[in-house]
């Protein structure tokens, strides 16, 4: 079915995610791209999904291997959906949902360091700068990382 939100790879592959009316999930097609650039580093990871909407791709990544996953929504229909989809898929042990405002959550810091950072906020308000800028006045990235990797979905061209 077209539209439909499941895992692509990993061990929780083929399960179907629950999805929220007027959020939009990122594709098959750009989370298998997304998947593709990250290859063997999302092994063992530690992943934080900032504006995590349904939490499809933070649920990916614990499919995938990741060690742990911090979903960060602000809307508590989404969190309760990133619940839900990570009951379904079975990898609630290694996340952790936090309830709370982006912004507040990054200059407030983390308790933890993260090794990819995947940064979806709401189309057309104008969030990637102001996210990256906040992100850079923060230490979230794990030391051993040279830089912030981040994967833009455009909405205009498709991979």
């Amino acid at each position: 079915m077209p539209g439909e939100l499941r895992v692509i790879g990993g061990t929780a592959k083929g399960k179907r995610l629950r999805s929220i009316r007027g959020i939009r999930p990122i594709t098959d097609r750009v989370k298998s791209a997304l998947f593709d650039i990250l290859g063997g580093e999302v092994l063992g990871s530690r992943f934080l999904d900032l504006f995590a909407g349904t939490g499809s791709v933070g649920i990916e990544a614990l499919s995938r291997g990741a060690s742990s996953a911090v979903f960060v929504e602000r809307k508590k229909r989404a969190v309760r959906i990133i619940e839900e989809n990570l009951a379904i898929t079975g990898l609630r042990e290694r996340a952790k949902v936090l309830q709370r405002d982006v912004f507040d959550f990054i200059s407030r810091g983390a308790e933890e360091e993260f090794d990819i950072i995947y940064i979806a906020p709401p189309q057309y308000k104008g969030l990637w700068a102001e996210t990256l800028r906040a992100l850079d006045s923060r230490d979230l990235l794990a030391k051993d990382w040279q830089s912030l990797r981040y994967f833009q979905k455009s909405t205009r061209n498709s991979i």
